[in-house]
């Protein structure tokens, strides 16, 4: 279960890279905020926790920079700093909790006319975690990317994460193991 969680976060923190980057007022952060549901606000918060690493509330530079390296994204810092500067409502240099979910909720909103099939998205997450492409989520990517996180499990809990989905018992993930998780969620659960 905590595999799947995970994913999910990483699948709306990753889309953070690809969005259609537009500067929002303070009228607009407040629609957007008034208009969420729990159930949203709990999402945006648990993806939100990736980035910020030292749990101050706010996204640094620096921290979006350690995570996107740990994920095999390499910014500048200028680039860095314009992506904060056009959700950086209040003009502090760093994403406040409240402008990276309205930012989240704008992509998420954005998204429906770009029409992507559920399968693509399951793709380009799956292809975070594949670092060498060879179409394979190894223990060492999944091991890579879970301390790119701020996870730091041990071998043994990597192995048990694979082996919950693990359907071939070669040791790794294949996109197929990868989609069937997602969908039914993991050890064939239905997912939530």
């Amino acid at each position: 279960y905590y595999f799947f969680c995970l994913i999910s976060a990483l699948q709306y923190s990753t889309k953070f890279t690809l969005m259609a980057r537009a500067s929002m007022a303070d009228d607009e952060k407040d629609l957007i905020l008034k208009s969420l549901t729990q159930t949203e606000v709990e999402e945006f918060k648990d993806a939100f926790k990736l980035f910020d690493k030292d749990d101050d509330g706010t996204i640094t530079i620096q921290e979006l920079q350690t995570v996107f390296r740990g994920l095999n994204f390499h910014f500048t810092e200028e680039q860095l700093k314009k992506m904060v500067g056009t959700v950086d409502v209040d003009g502090d240099g760093k994403i406040d909790l409240d402008e990276f979910i309205c930012m989240m909720k704008k992509k998420v909103v954005g998204k429906k006319s770009v029409k992507k099939s559920y399968v693509e998205e399951l793709r380009e997450a799956f292809d975070v975690f594949d670092k060498d492409g060879d179409g394979k989520i190894t223990p060492a990517e999944l091991s890579s990317i879970m301390q790119a996180l701020g996870e730091d499990l041990n071998q043994e809990d990597i192995l048990f994460m694979i082996g919950e989905v693990d359907e071939n018992n070669d040791g790794k993930i294949d996109f197929d193991e990868f989609r069937k998780m997602m969908i039914q969620g993991p050890g064939g659960q239905p997912a939530v």
